[in-house]
Protein backbone atom coordinates (compact mmCIF):
# COMPACT_ATOMS: atom_id res chain seq x y z
CA UNK A 1 0.00 0.00 0.00
CA UNK A 2 1.42 3.44 -0.97
CA UNK A 3 0.55 6.56 1.26
CA UNK A 4 -0.38 9.62 -0.33
CA UNK A 5 0.25 13.25 0.72
CA UNK A 6 -3.16 14.84 1.17
CA UNK A 7 -2.32 18.79 1.47
CA UNK A 8 -3.30 21.25 4.42
CA UNK A 9 -5.68 23.10 2.11
CA UNK A 10 -7.40 19.87 0.55
CA UNK A 11 -10.80 20.90 2.08
CA UNK A 12 -10.99 24.01 0.99
CA UNK A 13 -9.28 22.95 -2.73
CA UNK A 14 -12.26 20.10 -2.68
CA UNK A 15 -14.77 22.86 -2.32
CA UNK A 16 -13.64 24.89 -5.14
CA UNK A 17 -13.54 21.72 -7.34
CA UNK A 18 -17.30 21.52 -6.01
CA UNK A 19 -18.31 24.89 -6.87
CA UNK A 20 -16.54 24.58 -10.29
CA UNK A 21 -18.52 21.85 -11.02
CA UNK A 22 -21.99 22.85 -9.86
CA UNK A 23 -21.84 26.92 -10.37
CA UNK A 24 -19.47 27.85 -12.81
CA UNK A 25 -19.62 26.30 -15.86
CA UNK A 26 -17.36 23.26 -15.29
CA UNK A 27 -17.99 19.90 -16.19
CA UNK A 28 -15.29 18.25 -14.30
CA UNK A 29 -12.95 19.57 -11.48
CA UNK A 30 -9.40 18.86 -10.12
CA UNK A 31 -9.59 17.01 -6.41
CA UNK A 32 -5.89 17.95 -6.22
CA UNK A 33 -5.97 21.51 -7.05
CA UNK A 34 -9.39 22.43 -7.46
CA UNK A 35 -9.59 23.71 -10.76
CA UNK A 36 -12.22 23.61 -12.93
CA UNK A 37 -12.21 22.04 -16.66
CA UNK A 38 -15.00 23.57 -19.06
CA UNK A 39 -14.38 20.91 -21.29
CA UNK A 40 -13.34 17.36 -20.50
CA UNK A 41 -11.14 14.85 -22.22
CA UNK A 42 -8.25 12.31 -21.22
CA UNK A 43 -5.81 14.52 -22.74
CA UNK A 44 -6.80 17.73 -21.18
CA UNK A 45 -7.01 16.02 -17.86
CA UNK A 46 -3.17 14.68 -18.72
CA UNK A 47 -2.32 18.16 -20.03
CA UNK A 48 -3.32 19.34 -16.53
CA UNK A 49 -1.41 16.98 -14.24
CA UNK A 50 1.64 16.80 -16.32
CA UNK A 51 2.22 20.58 -16.49
CA UNK A 52 -0.31 22.48 -14.16
CA UNK A 53 -1.57 21.05 -10.96
CA UNK A 54 0.67 22.13 -8.05
CA UNK A 55 -0.93 19.92 -5.61
CA UNK A 56 -0.95 16.43 -7.78
CA UNK A 57 1.56 13.44 -6.60
CA UNK A 58 4.59 12.93 -8.15
CA UNK A 59 3.57 9.95 -10.16
CA UNK A 60 0.48 11.25 -11.35
CA UNK A 61 2.20 13.89 -13.04
CA UNK A 62 4.84 11.34 -14.36
CA UNK A 63 2.33 8.57 -15.55
CA UNK A 64 0.46 11.84 -17.49
CA UNK A 65 3.70 13.09 -18.97
CA UNK A 66 4.29 9.49 -20.65
CA UNK A 67 0.40 9.09 -21.46
CA UNK A 68 1.45 12.44 -23.29
CA UNK A 69 4.31 11.16 -25.11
Amino acid sequence: MQRIHVPADAEAQIGRAVRNVTKGGAVAACLWCGHGFPNYKHKIEDEHFANSCPNAPEELKASAKKRLG
